[in-house]
């Protein structure tokens, strides 16, 4: 706290009085009386300065937000008592889930709007879907009053599909990592590359192993890795995905004779301006997704991502 002293000092007054009368001639005027001197001195005072200061809000708990949105749908999902959520949040979900006993994996996404209010979105994979999909692209808000954090409002924004950032984000490099990795293993090619197994799995890693395996023993090699641009088309159950990739074909792609470097007739010329649609399917397997399947379509027409067809991606990459 800051003092701060004031000193005020008056100055010294004089009163000056003049005596006024007619001169005698046989008396001699008295003198003039003094004036009395007068100080005034002021007391010194002392103010004051006071700061008031307000503690600063506590940060909002977004960790906390999006434990107890997940608590909400969960028990709505499954019937149990939902705490923590308006009424109307309640009735709401009680007649979409229909009352039946569902699980369900929740990923959701918190953004602050405002000084204790948060937006969530969340995409949910249920057990029992509502539609067609598995994934269903929820969204509400939640406010934080003493100390807790209450559901307010949840809607639907997608009921036929959808997928986490977070999830979108693995699996695309996963599928690219794979289309690097048979740069590696295709020439010249190996059977016994790490690659393959890294990024492959079921019969389509003994597919890949059993063409490596030929093109070893026939002298060939497969050249050009296509020039992809995937994204998500299916995702639900938690450890399965579909991805689809239309994209311009690469011109060299292409199985070559590893010694005189000729191009050979096992993939036919690429035409100018030839588009290729493939369909892959990717595993989650001990923490890692894995190619398990590749449909090829060439020389087709289909609609570069980001397409219709795509599944809306829902919240923010980790």
């Amino acid at each position: 706290m800051k003092l701060r002293t004031i000193t005020v000092t008056a100055g010294l007054l004089i009163g000056i009085a003049s005596a006024c009368g007619t001169p005698d001639d046989n008396r001699v005027p008295p003198p003039p009386e003094p004036a009395a001197e007068t100080t005034t001195t002021a007391t010194p005072t002392t103010s004051t300065e006071t700061t008031t200061t307000t503690a600063p809000e506590p940060e909002l708990d977004l960790g906390d937000a999006a434990t107890v949105w997940t608590d909400v749908l969960t028990n709505a999902a499954s019937g149990d008592e939902i705490s923590n959520a308006s009424g109307e949040v309640v009735e709401r979900l009680g007649v979409l889930f229909d009352r039946q006993t569902r699980e369900l994996t929740s990923t959701p996404s918190v953004e602050v709007t405002g000084d204790s209010t948060v937006q969530i979105d969340d995409c949910v994979v249920l057990s029992t879907p509502l539609s067609a999909a598995p994934s269903v692209w929820f969204r509400g808000t939640a406010t934080h009053d003493n100390n807790t954090w209450t559901v307010d409002d949840v809607t639907v924004q997608q009921l036929n599909g959808c997928v986490p950032a977070s999830v979108a984000a693995e699996v695309v490099a996963a599928y690219e990592a794979h289309w690097d990795a048979q740069v590696e293993f295709w020439n010249p090619p190996d059977p016994d590359h790490p690659l393959i197994a890294e990024t492959t799995t079921g019969a389509y890693r003994e597919l890949m192993e059993d063409l490596a395996r030929r093109f070893q023993a026939d002298g060939q090699v497969l050249k050009g890795r296509a020039e992809t641009n995937p994204e998500v088309w299916q995702y639900g159950p938690t450890d399965f995905v579909v991805l689809i990739d239309c994209f311009p074909t690469n011109p060299e792609l292409g199985v070559y004779d590893a010694g005189t470097g000729e191009r050979t007739d096992l993939i036919p010329p690429i035409a100018p301006g030839q588009i290729d649609l493939l369909q892959s399917t990717l595993l989650f397997e001990d923490g890692v997704w894995r190619v398990s399947d590749v449909q090829e379509n060439r020389g087709t027409t289909c609609e570069p991502a980001p397409s219709s067809k795509g599944l809306p991606v829902v919240g923010a990459a980790e």
